[in-house]
């Protein structure tokens, strides 16, 4: 019931329309998809109209059929209000008062992704500036998109897997000197495992060895940051990977 991730249990039968009947969510579910318990109970997730990819549902459906595993697999649900809800989605066979179930585990995505696909929309959009200045500019347009006070681009650096340098900064939308970093002990360290990470408060109480976060000139409140990967973020311009 205290589980952060929206579980949903199933009938198993039938997968053709209208589907399985619901018989159990938790709380996190009903928050995520804004319905109220006795909207979904006995339902299913066609009559709902959760599902925004059928294909999804039925690639779903055919590794269940044949006794694959379904770990992360990424869906895109809609919620009570329409609004679109991306997440990684395991699936269990389970049995439950002498019935076989579906126990279904989704953990909600949807801000790392939208922050990925701005950050490749503002690459997009900068790739005609000049080389030297692409990653200062997308810094810069990044900071003005979220209200953000300062926003940094970085990468590991090269044979030095605990260190990070800049590659563009931006603080009160104006372009600061690049610089290099420990990620020890850093937000950037959560970032770069979990992919994503969102701190709406008290940082500095959270990272007290972060030199960087302890600044008293910068006085940090919030973060956010997602680990792009490797991509080519200039469109070949820079010869730089982030």
């Amino acid at each position: 019931e205290h589980a952060r991730d929206a579980v949903i249990v199933t009938e198993a039968e039938p997968v053709d329309e209208p589907g399985p009947r619901i018989v159990y969510v938790n709380p996190a579910f009903l928050r995520e998809t804004g319905y109220a318990r006795e909207e979904v109970i006995g339902r299913t997730s066609l009559e709902l109209g959760l599902w925004v990819d059928l294909s999804r549902r039925q690639a779903i459906i055919e590794a269940i059929e044949t006794g694959q595993k379904v770990r992360d697999f990424e869906c895109t649900f809609r919620n009570r209000s329409g609004a679109h809800l991306t997440m990684l989605t395991s699936i269990e066979c389970i049995v439950l008062g002498g019935e076989r179930c579906l126990l279904g585990i989704n953990h909600d995505i949807t801000r790392r992704k939208r922050t990925e696909d701005a950050f490749r929309a503002l690459a997009a959009g900068t790739s005609l500036a000049p080389a030297d200045e692409f990653f200062p500019h997308l810094a810069r347009s990044l900071a003005e998109i979220f209200g953000t006070r300062y926003a940094i681009l970085a990468e590991q650096c090269p044979g030095k897997p605990d260190r990070a340098t800049t590659l563009g900064v931006t603080a009160d939308g104006r372009k600061q000197p690049n610089f290099e970093r420990a990620l020890s002990a850093s937000p950037c360290a959560d970032a770069l495992s979990a992919g994503f990470v969102q701190i709406p408060e008290r940082v500095q109480e959270r990272f007290p060895e972060d030199k960087l976060m302890q600044d008293p000139t910068r006085l940090v409140q919030a973060y956010q940051a997602a680990a792009l990967g490797q991509h080519d973020w200039s469109g070949g311009k820079t010869g730089r990977k982030r």
